[in-house]
């Protein structure tokens, strides 16, 4: 049962170290980490410990019997030591130096590597020996000097290259072995001085320069999925390049209509025809013609090429909402070329044309990880432009609250995630990401909307009220202007019409502020007090997200509702997550929670 918690915690950990998005996130998780590392080890210690105690009591029955599990049950400990270790250093490595100095984290990681070994153990070669071993096995020895090495000025690093070295000679001996994985690993490090020289000659320059890059260098270079698809595009479709959106526009309705066949030989065409080879790995995954196409359509967008979903322009030019939206489509891993095509995604379209908000580059990469569906993701999209759209000119009448557009919603989906991360308990799918997505934009869309100003008549409660409140205060205004007019009626004979005049319109003109502004403190709250009931009602109802079927509709819609509900209405639900697809009071729990953090 404790190797299994702890496995889901390891999976759990696994996959977040990949998906954090904000500082406030790593923090959390490293300090998640923390705890399951120590742990962790305590109960490795405990367990080498108990070991040690039966060892020494001699009873040699009860070892021989416990040895193979406990066994097994240490390496398991250690490996998930070493997992939980590694990424916890990973992440304190984000934000070093931290106040300006790095020292305590380099004697953390001196820890792992030295294994606290004195000034005076440096001298006991077996003493050397058995730390490293120690540390290299129980430890993450080799994953520490990588990092050790980012923050190490010359004088440690020149102490880190002697202890390896004597670590080297202790295993191999002096001569220098080519099979050394001390030597092979740590070549960089070891490499002496005069090797260092980097004044060659041109024609071996850059032999020499592989020669010397390191692992990362390599890679950053080689490992570039697109990196023949760029050349090939640069070659083939440089006549469309840095061209008017008119261009694109027309190139890529064609590109719609043409088959897996034709998109493949824009740019891999051999003779006009594919290779055999490509013929095969095209019949069993849609990976290539994804890359072609998204290779194709950043190009004429001039955009990098890339699978990231956040955008890098290559020009001045701003990014349209119909091109944000296919080069989404063309980087998603579950791209499918059907679905491509049924989304019908065409530049000419008027919502397609118009300039893409930026800010929706915030969250693009979070859809990516979290919803992961590319139809699903196109219509958050068109959802995020809807919200800017009607958002725009911003709400009449809660011009003081806090902006319920596109921004608002962005926030919301960033505070939802930190959540996720940092309440373990709540796990939800995809399709619940999906839905609280929709939420964050749509839950608060009826506040823009000005006012049936007729309702104010028809109401004969607070209207009433405030009517006779307006009339009230009137009255009595009106009796002060009188008693004051008696005061001073023997000064003001000289101009009598002038005072008289300005006296009533001085008493209107007060009147006037205070009734618009007790009638617009009325619609506010009219409106405020039940903008969750009509905000769901307007998502069940409005033309303009029939994009979205009427089930999603739905289910967006009583989330969006629940924001403004009894909270004991939500949280006494009984959860039924574990035997559904979606948990719908796990979503209103945390729409709930990201707004109330905003309020």
């Amino acid at each position: 049962m404790y190797l299994k918690c702890i496995s889901r915690e390891m999976s759990q950990a696994g996959s977040d170290f990949f998906r954090m998005y904000s500082d406030e996130e790593n923090r959390n998780l490293e300090e998640k980490l923390d705890v399951l590392s120590k742990q962790v080890k305590a109960k490795r210690d405990q367990l080498v410990e108990e070991k040690s105690q039966k060892r020494d009591s001699g009873n040699e029955d009860a070892i021989e019997k416990d040895e193979d599990d406990t066994q097994k049950f240490e390496k398991r400990l250690t490996r998930y030591y070493r997992f939980f270790e590694y990424r916890k250093q990973r992440l304190v490595a984000m934000h070093q130096p931290e106040n300006g100095s790095d020292e305590d984290y380099k004697k953390e990681l001196e820890k792992i590597i030295y294994s606290e070994l004195s000034e005076e153990d440096m001298e006991d070669d077996e003493k050397i020996l058995q730390a490293f071993m120690n540390s290299y096995g129980a430890d993450i020895w080799d994953a520490a000097i990588g990092m050790y090495q980012t923050f190490a000025d010359d004088k440690e690093q020149n102490v880190l290259k002697n202890y390896i070295l004597k670590i080297n000679e202790l295993c191999y001996g002096k001569a220098s072995v080519e099979f050394s994985y001390l030597e092979c690993t740590y070549r960089d490090l070891l490499r002496n001085e005069e090797e260092n020289d980097y004044s060659v000659e041109e024609d071996i320059f850059e032999e020499t320069l592989k020669r010397y890059m390191t692992e990362e260098d390599l890679r950053d270079i080689y490992n570039d999925p697109y990196k023949t698809l760029k050349y090939l595009a640069r070659v083939k479709l440089k006549r469309y390049a840095n061209k008017h959106y008119e261009v694109a526009e027309d190139y890529s309705s064609k590109l719609l209509k043409k088959t897996d066949e034709e998109i493949l030989k824009i740019l891999l065409s051999e003779n006009e025809k594919l290779p055999s080879r490509l013929r095969i790995v095209c019949a069993s995954t849609q990976k290539i013609i994804r890359m072609v196409l998204n290779t194709v359509c950043s190009y004429l967008f001039n955009v990098e090429v890339s699978n990231h979903p956040v955008l890098a322009q290559n020009s001045k030019k701003a990014l349209t909402y119909g091109e944000l939206r296919i080069l989404s489509f063309v980087r998603n891993s579950l791209f499918t070329i059907e679905e491509f095509r049924k989304r019908e995604i065409l530049l000419d379209d008027k919502q397609n044309k118009d300039t893409a908000d930026y800010s929706i580059m915030k969250v693009l990469e979070i859809y990516h990880s979290f919803v992961k569906d590319p139809v699903s993701i196109d219509k958050l999209i068109i959802t995020h432009k809807y919200t800017c759209d009607v958002w725009k000119n911003g709400s009449k009448y809660l011009y003081f609250y806090t902006l319920h557009n596109q921004e608002h919603a962005i926030v919301l989906i960033q505070n939802i995630v930190k959540l996720i991360h940092a309440i373990d308990f709540l796990k939800i799918s995809a399709i619940d990401y999906y839905i609280l997505f929709l939420a964050c934009y749509l839950h608060d869309i009826s506040m823009v909307k000005i006012p049936a100003l007729d309702s104010f008549l028809t109401d004969t409660n607070e209207a009433d009220e405030l009517a006779q409140e307006l009339l009230d205060e009137f009255n009595k205004e009106l009796q002060k202007d009188n008693l004051e007019e008696k005061i001073i009626e023997n000064e003001i004979k000289k101009n009598q019409n002038f005072y008289e005049d300005e006296l009533d319109i001085l008493s209107v003109k007060k009147y006037m502020l205070e009734s618009y502004k007790k009638l617009d403190e009325y619609f506010e709250k009219k409106i405020r007090g039940r903008h969750a009931i009509d905000s769901s009602s307007e998502i069940r109802q409005r033309a303009e997200i029939k994009y979205l079927d009427m089930p999603m509709r739905e289910l967006v819609a009583e989330v969006s509702e629940a924001h403004g509900a009894d909270e004991r209405n939500i949280y006494s639900i009984k959860s039924n997550a574990s035997s559904r697809l979606m948990s719908i009071k796990f979503d209103k729990i945390l729409l709930r929670l990201a707004d109330l953090s905003l309020s």
